[in-house]
Formats: structure tokens, C-alpha cells, sequence
């Protein structure tokens, strides 16, 4: 929190949070990791852990709401 949000990314904070995702990898067999927050996956990419799929929130929030405006989506699909 005192760096990402600040804009500082440090290997030791990259490492760190590949360690945490290798973790629930091999004590979970997790398959997938949302990457919950805007800065996270400017820290960490798909390339630092290709064996767990990484989903950036951002990325996939942004990307539906493109292809709902283009009308390729229906928001409905996705209400509760």
C-alpha cells in the first residue's frame, strides 16, 4: 500500500507477490488469480507465473463495457 499507491514498484514487491501466488498454486492448486486492484498488474504480468492464469479487473471491467457499448455484450447476462 505505501508503494503501489504511490507509484513505486519494487522487484522485492513483484517477488513477493509471485511468492504469495506460487503459494496458493502449490498449497491450493489455484488456477487462477484475480488481480483485484489497478496497480497490481502493472507490478506483476502473465509472464512473471505463466503456470497460473492471472485476471486483471481493470482490464476485464473495461473490456465489457466496450463490447456492451459496440452491442457485442449483454449487460443482462451478468446482473444478479
Amino acid at each position: 500500500m505505501k508503494e503501489l499507491s504511490f507509484n513505486i514498484f519494487t522487484e522485492e514487491s513483484k517477488q513477493t507477490y509471485v511468492k504469495v501466488i506460487q503459494r496458493l498454486k502449490d498449497e491450493h492448486n489455484v488456477e487462477g488469480i484475480v488481480l483485484g486492484c489497478t496497480e497490481i498488474p502493472l507490478l506483476v504480468k502473465q509472464s512473471d507465473i505463466p503456470h497460473v492464469l492471472l485476471f486483471d479487473s481493470t482490464q476485464l471491467h473495461a473490456q465489457l463495457a466496450v463490447d456492451y457499448q459496440l452491442g457485442r455484450q449483454n449487460i443482462e447476462a451478468f446482473l444478479p
